[in-house]
């Protein structure tokens, strides 16, 4: 049996740590990394909000103007990571400005847009600052996670995960057995829950092995003692086989 990890956050507290790794080639990396919301990686990107990070680094020369390109890899696949405005460094420097003279130390405050659209994979994500003349002056990788988020709208007692499976254009009822019975899993709190109250919940999901090579989506709706719906989301997915 296989099992699947999902890690659901809702609404994770501010906490900080230098959580980064070096790119390759010898690139430049910052003096210090904080991102906020994460002390340790895989870091958790929520859906439908912004990630922080506060880049310390020092500049090997001069520079005029920098650009922030960022690319992110997941399931094998590395592409273009959009960051809009937010890619024009010297926009988003602390307390200096560009230009800027060799051997600076500076600040940089990097916002990611993380959109609600993003499917909840596990990746890398590099950011690599150039400078005009498109030369590395400070890169660095982390590792992170995309999560769903969202507050507590009400006091609750008690929550069960119902989860359905649609493929082949049938829609089934996905068994959890006692991973089910959510609130055996919130990590750092337990029910009963107040209202507007944040939360994670790890849930583990079994593949068995007799399951049919498909493609799926899984519908997780985490339900109160009302049958109302506390958080809801979808997800799609294949299922594969695994060898040694």
């Amino acid at each position: 049996m296989f099992r699947a990890l999902f890690l659901i956050a809702l609404v994770p507290a501010l906490v900080y740590g230098n959580v980064s790794r070096a790119c390759t080639n010898g690139r430049p990396q910052p003096t210090n990394v904080i991102i906020e919301g994460c002390t340790a990686p895989p870091c958790d990107l929520v859906r439908g909000q912004d990630v922080v990070a506060f880049i310390d680094f020092t500049t090997d020369r001069a520079v005029t103007s920098m650009t922030t390109v960022a690319t992110a890899t997941a399931l094998g696949v590395t592409t273009n990571y959009p960051l809009g405005p937010n890619a024009v460094t010297c926009n988003f420097l602390q307390g200096s400005s560009c230009p800027l003279s060799a051997n600076e130390d500076v600040t940089y405050r990097l916002t990611m847009p993380i959109l609600a659209i993003y499917p909840l994979v596990s990746l890398s994500i590099e950011i690599d600052i150039v400078g005009q003349d498109n030369i590395s002056v400070a890169c660095f990788v982390v590792d992170a996670q995309v999560v769903t988020a969202t507050k507590l709208d009400r006091a609750v007692t008690s929550m069960t995960t119902v989860a359905t499976a649609t493929a082949l254009g049938v829609t089934t009822n996905y068994p959890l057995g006692p991973n089910a019975v959510t609130c055996n899993f919130l990590q750092g709190s337990s029910c009963p829950l107040s209202a507007n109250e944040d939360v994670t919940y790890r849930l583990t999901m079994p593949i068995l092995a007799i399951y049919p090579l498909v493609s799926l989506s899984i519908e997780i709706d985490i339900v109160g003692q009302d049958n109302i719906s506390v958080a809801c989301f979808v997800v799609d997915a294949q299922v594969v086989t695994a060898t040694k």
